[in-house]
């Protein structure tokens, strides 16, 4: 799963699209990407791929609520310093989520 939201930097030219355009380009983009991740992921261990418009941490908390999700997995990027004071999306979702979550990391140390 990928949310999609207007992103604080929207790409420079967005003006030129028509109103709805930006939200259908940014959604193509995520679609694109998550086919990419897909072809990577065994056929028996992939249910399906989804691109869900929001902010990220709800999105995800309310789509696994709709689907009758036992367990959000998500992924971390171990950041530090002011991240780790405002949130990350995964902390946020750890922290409001109504079931069970597993935070993977990268495996890479990242240094303070």
């Amino acid at each position: 799963m990928r949310a999609v939201g207007i992103p604080a930097e929207v790409p420079h030219d967005s003006w030129k699209l028509p109103q709805d355009s930006l939200l259908e380009m940014l959604t193509q983009r995520a679609d694109e990407y998550l086919a990419d991740c897909a072809k990577r992921v065994p056929a028996e261990l992939l249910a399906a791929t989804r691109v869900v418009v929001g902010v990220a941490w709800q999105a995800v908390c309310s789509t696994a609520q709709k689907e009758g999700c036992d367990l959000i997995v998500i992924g971390s990027h171990g950041y530090s310093g002011l991240d780790r004071l405002v949130g990350t999306t995964a902390a946020k979702v750890v922290n409001h989520a109504d079931r069970s979550v597993l935070v993977v990391r990268d495996g890479i140390a990242k240094e303070s």
